[in-house]
């Protein structure tokens, strides 16, 4: 059994008002964004190592995880899908990702292999937390 076109709307409607009221309110009560440094490249020689970390962080710091890329000038296509992965997860566990200080190119390359619809940008991690 499938998922209808009806089904299938049903759920993204959901899921995009969802991210709508998050993007709003942002962590509540002692919920605090936590922040982790995303190195200046990310290719297949450290992709295992950043996934690894990438994980045990969110495991630790909860379900709003903020990516800094202010350093960050390349990741490879493994490490752009795993980051919209964790992004739906964190997601569908009532939190939600951002990325902070992606480059144009970054944010075009997220763009092109991935997508930046269920995560949030932020120009640094002050405007971030307003």
């Amino acid at each position: 059994m499938g998922w209808t076109g009806s089904n299938r709307f049903s759920i993204i409607l959901f899921m995009e008002t969802e991210l709508l009221r998050r993007r709003e309110l942002g962590p509540s009560g002692d919920a605090q964004w936590g922040v982790f440094e995303i190195p200046e490249r990310v290719d297949a020689f450290n992709f295992e190592d950043f996934s690894e970390q990438l994980i045990s962080y969110i495991a630790n710091k909860g379900p709003w995880v903020a990516l800094d890329f202010s350093n960050t000038g390349f990741l490879s296509f493994n490490a752009i899908r795993f980051i919209s992965e964790k992004a739906d997860e964190l997601l569908g566990n009532g939190g939600s990702l951002a990325i902070v200080g992606p480059t144009e190119k970054l944010k075009r390359q997220i763009s092109i292999f991935a997508t930046l619809e269920n995560v949030i940008v932020a120009e640094s991690v002050e405007r971030l937390r307003r």
